[in-house]
């Protein structure tokens, strides 16, 4: 089905949460495992067409987020969403105080159960009202960032439209794109200030009304880290300094000499060769039917995939104004078509969990799947996104990987603040890492490049 040809609905909210109520009661009246298992499976099956119809309308909210049909059905969902995940809430405590508990960790594995425990850990109705507020101030910072428009080269362009001027040879060229970003930023400072700060605020303080000290200690149950906490955390971060930055550090420094740069600027972060670097042939269409040859002529497989793709028009690669930064695609491709795909690396991925169901995992638990991302990404808060899918993910896929920063600053050596600290970058901005050869499994050690050449279908 084409993306055109995918209908949209606004779910009835009141029926939605009667039909929770209707679960919850189910649960706690449950007198089997067997049954216990099965209203798991239906609730989760029952909420697939509000999930379907909340992802719709944030992916076309985030083609064009000045759309003021698609801005209204993104405010429905902001307004109401806390409701519906609160109304789940309530049938993971019902199944909770289930005496025959036991039958969903055998039938669903050791991390189902510790979620379930998260998710009501992480939310009540107390916090409605603030999670409402939480994310309209998400979606104002998408459109805020989505309708940025800058001034360079006698042009009018959006941020993404700068990526080649940052990769021109000529220094003073890539400078005054870094410049023009900056300037819209700067111009537009008191209000993503003004958003930082109400956000900041109002995570404490729904932390504060469920108990937690702030946010950092919510944060955790949030992200559904089962197994692990801030210790562990600290540990991995120290041994990622000590084992991987002076290694990137070598990288970079190769690099800037192969490209022919004595001394390295931010501004220079994007040249690689000394003879500038490769640049698309021109043309929309030319570029979409080169890689449709492309991947013919790699195998019938490739071809099955890119036919797929490009005739049922889920690609959405032209930038232009009011398109929201950031992807929820991957996620949404290997969801929607779990069998077209070898293997899947979400990076700072935008789909939110409360949108997945299990049914949806369930298709994709034998897909080989890394995440990557920064822990202070507040333009998609991994409490939100990706954080919860990777726990649930834990429980039924053992082709899981991860790798999980803390921030997103440089390495290298090359970029620092004023006083000589590592340069800061936005936390979004986790693609460094993964650009720059970085992304090592938390758990195995193994390379996420390497980890990709192994794959296959």
């Amino acid at each position: 089905m084409k993306f055109s040809e995918m209908t949209y609905t606004r779910p009835d909210i009141d029926a939605i949460l009667a039909q929770c109520r209707q679960f919850a009661q189910r649960a706690a009246q449950a007198a089997s495992g067997e049954e216990l298992v099965q209203l798991y499976y239906d609730q989760s099956a029952a909420l697939a067409d509000y999930t379907t119809a909340a992802n719709l309308a944030n992916i076309h909210y985030t083609c064009d987020t000045r759309d003021p049909y698609w801005e209204g059905e993104q405010n429905f969902f902001d307004s109401n969403g806390p409701a519906v995940t609160n109304a789940t809430v309530e049938i993971y405590r019902a199944i909770l105080a289930n005496p025959h508990l036991d039958a969903l960790t055998e039938a669903l594995g050791s991390t189902c159960v510790p979620g379930m425990k998260n998710a009501v850990l992480a939310m009540d109705d107390r916090v409605l009202a603030l999670q409402q507020e939480a994310n309209a101030l998400s979606s104002a910072y998408q459109k805020l960032y989505g309708g940025a428009l800058v001034e360079l080269d006698g042009k009018q362009l959006t941020i993404p439209q700068l990526g080649p001027y940052r990769q021109s040879l000529d220094p003073a060229v890539r400078r005054a794109a870094y410049e023009a970003e900056a300037g819209y930023f700067d111009a537009h400072r008191a209000e993503f200030d003004e958003l930082y700060s109400r956000t900041v605020k109002n995570l404490n303080e729904q932390a504060r009304i469920l108990g937690y000290k702030d946010y950092s200690e919510l944060s955790y149950v949030r992200m559904n880290r089962i197994g692990y906490g801030p210790e562990e955390v600290r540990a991995f971060r120290e041994q990622v300094a000590r084992d991987v930055v002076p290694l990137l550090a070598e990288v970079v420094a190769r690099r800037a000499r192969r490209a022919g740069i004595q001394h390295p600027t931010f501004a220079d972060l994007n040249v690689a060769f000394p003879d500038g670097n490769p640049v698309p042939v021109k043309g929309y269409q030319v570029r979409m039917d080169a890689a449709r040859r492309m991947y013919h002529e790699l195998s019938s497989e490739t071809a099955e995939f890119i036919d797929f793709m490009q005739d049922n028009e889920l690609f959405d690669v032209l930038s232009r104004p009011g398109k929201a930064n950031g992807g929820y695609m991957t996620m949404n491709m290997v969801l929607q078509y779990p069998d077209v795909f070898a293997a899947a690396y979400p990076i700072c991925e935008a789909y939110k969990d409360s949108g997945i169901t299990d049914k949806q995992l369930e298709g994709i638990r034998n897909l080989p799947i890394w995440f990557t991302y920064a822990q202070n990404d507040t333009v998609v808060p991994p409490a939100d996104y990706e954080a919860p899918t990777i726990e649930r993910l834990r429980a039924i896929n053992p082709n899981l990987r991860t790798s999980v920063f803390a921030d997103v600053h440089d390495t290298s050596g090359l970029y620092t603040n004023e006083d000589g600290t590592p340069y800061q970058y936005q936390g979004h901005w986790s693609w460094f890492y993964f650009f720059n050869n970085e992304c090592v499994d938390d758990t195995t050690g193994e390379n996420l490049w390497a980890w990709l050449g192994k794959q296959h279908k």
